[in-house]
């Protein structure tokens, strides 16, 4: 050991070319026992020095154990460790079969002159290449068939091989060896509280138990490859088991809600089988006390608690998968049965009439006393329904529910008129108050009437008495004002007729006033410079302003009188 407690390795005196005369590893052949202890003898009485440690790390590998007793005990061990460690076994087996060369390669290797002197002493003076050689040899003779049992985990034991084991074999009492263990009590086949229909069991027990192992309890075996780690969790099972669960669902529904529209089915299913109803399922049938988590129990309370509705679901799956899709069918239609009842009272019922409040109103309702809507029940229009009392005058008519306020207060309208005692006794009370509220209204309609035609009166005498006396003139209006014409048919288009003559003929406009408005008729009187022409009546404005204008229009001499023009022309200058 040199002075720093490193060892060294101190070369050969001999002359280099008696370094050959080490036999090498390529000379080494199977059967050749005596020769490789030789060389295992040369090799390790090298002049180098080893520390302690070192010697203790190797001495390790070298310590025959077939010659010790059997230990009694076993040391407390965790099975992720066994596993972590079988799988670096499978990985390190499969990288000397594949990669390590056999006997006659390595000494080809050696012989190679494409290896240099420093590679080629590496290969020469090493007893795990030594040793990977010759396992790959033994292996590719077919002298060690265990290896392939080790990689793909199909090792058979032989009939001697148990005997052998059971002559040092340690008793149960002493065996000192823990695996992990699920916390909690078994599921709970008819429910926490047997009121459920009975669970159908799961057959395979290999399956039962990868239903309840949820991927966070796997997660951390990083020594599993991809495939090994789908097939650990219930992931896959959940996938199954949804699309079983849709498709039962979905029959039993279909039979149950005969009359419900493709829309409705939806929402029904959606229900059904949505995360919170399948949440509570699980939770019913004990599923949380059962599920392997990596999760802590604060931290699935305070997420949605997904991971139990995606074990009912695997739970399905793998019922499938075991057992008949019959039995599945008629589990879960007893399981859905209290929901489907509830559900049958909103959607097997009478169809919303949104005409209901107006129908009612109509009925007995009056300006001084109508029905009233009072919410019992918020709802927030999405999963919480609205649920709303019709009352009248302080008496309970009728009560409705439904996702909006507006349906639920028609839902309570239409209760409302089927009440037919409460529809009875207000309808007498509103036609008695009806008819007094007729008769006051008609006298109030009538009065205004008088009131009105005094109005018109009285502007008719007031626009007389302000007209001008009749100048002196040329017209004669001594023919006015003309009879009515009521002989002939109305010329509706007598007053544009009437207004275009006067305006190309003299520049003026005829003026109508209303006079009168008696029993539907209207009086209108038509003026042109200030002179009264004629009066008409009709049954409307319109028709009582054109059959003025048609009296002047078909009196030639009147007509040529008031279209006398006085206007003169202006002289040039």
């Amino acid at each position: 050991m040199s002075a720093n407690g490193k060892h060294e390795v101190v070369k050969s005196d001999k002359p280099e070319k008696n370094k050959q005369s080490t036999p090498p590893i390529h000379d080494l052949s199977l059967g050749q026992s005596k020769r490789h202890a030789s060389f295992v003898k040369e090799t390790t009485t090298k002049k180098a020095r080893i520390t302690d440690d070192d010697f203790k790390a190797y001495s390790v590998y070298h310590e025959p154990v077939f010659d010790k007793d059997p230990k009694n005990v076993v040391g407390v061990l965790d099975q992720h460790r066994l596993e972590y460690a079988m799988r670096q076994l499978q990985k390190n087996i499969s990288t000397v079969i594949q990669q390590s060369p056999d006997i006659s390669e390595l000494q080809l290797l050696c012989k190679s002159s494409n290896v240099d002197n420093g590679s080629r002493v590496l290969l020469e003076n090493s007893e795990l290449m030594a040793t990977a050689s010759k396992l790959k040899t033994l292996y590719k003779i077919g002298k060690l068939p265990i290896l392939d049992g080790i990689v793909k985990n199909d090792i058979a034991l032989e009939k001697g091989d148990e005997k052998l084991l059971a002559e040092n074999a340690p008793t149960l009492e002493n065996l000192n060896f823990t695996l992990p263990t699920v916390s909690g009590a078994e599921i709970s086949p008819n429910g926490v509280d047997n009121t459920l229909p009975e669970l159908p069991s799961i057959d395979d027990r290999s399956l039962y138990e990868k239903v309840f192992t949820h991927r966070s309890s796997v997660s951390k075996k990083s020594y599993l490859d991809v495939k090994d780690l789908i097939h650990s969790h219930n992931e896959r099972l959940e996938f199954l088991g949804d699309s079983i669960l849709n498709n039962l669902v979905t029959g039993i529904i279909y039979k149950e809600f005969p009359d419900c529209n493709e829309g409705d089915l939806s929402k029904i299913r959606s229900h059904l089988v949505s995360n919170k109803t399948l949440i509570d399922f699980a939770l019913q049938y004990g599923f949380d006390k059962r599920l392997r988590t990596g999760l802590s129990e604060e931290s699935i309370n305070k997420g949605s608690r997904k991971l139990y509705a995606d074990a009912f679901e695997a739970y399905i799956g793998a019922l499938s998968m075991s057992g008949s899709i019959d039995i599945i069918r008629e589990w879960l239609a007893k399981l859905y049965v209290p929901l489907i009842d509830d559900l049958k009272s909103d959607y097997n019922k009478e169809p919303l009439n949104k005409n209901a409040r107006s129908e009612l109103y109509a009925l007995i309702g009056t300006p001084e006393m109508c029905p009233q809507y009072e919410t019992v029940h918020e709802g927030d229009g999405i999963h919480k329904k609205y649920t709303v009392q019709c009352l009248m005058n302080g008496e309970l008519m009728g009560r409705g529910t439904e996702y909006s306020f507006k349906d639920a207060c028609a839902r309570a309208a239409m209760e409302a008129l089927n009440n037919k005692a409460m529809l009875n006794k207000y309808f007498v009370e509103f036609r008695s108050v009806d008819a007094t509220r007729r008769e006051e209204r008609n006298a109030k309609e009538q009065l205004k009437k008088e009131e009105k035609l005094k109005r018109l009166q009285e502007s008719h005498e007031a626009d007389i008495a302000s007209l001008p006396s009749t100048p002196p003139s040329p017209i004669n209006t001594s023919i006015f004002p003309l009879p009515t014409v009521t002989d002939t048919p109305l010329d509706i288009e007598a007053k544009n007729k009437l207004y275009g003559l006067l305006g190309k003929k003299v520049g003026v406009a005829p003026e109508y006033f209303v006079v009168s408005e008696i029993n539907g008729l209207q009086t209108v009187e038509l003026r042109i410079r200030n002179i009264i022409i004629s009066q008409a009546s009709d049954s409307s404005k319109k028709k009582a302003m054109a059959r003025a204008a048609q009296t002047l229009l078909e009196n030639e001499t009147a007509l040529k009188e008031i279209c006398k023009d006085f206007r003169t022309k202006k002289t040039e200058t």
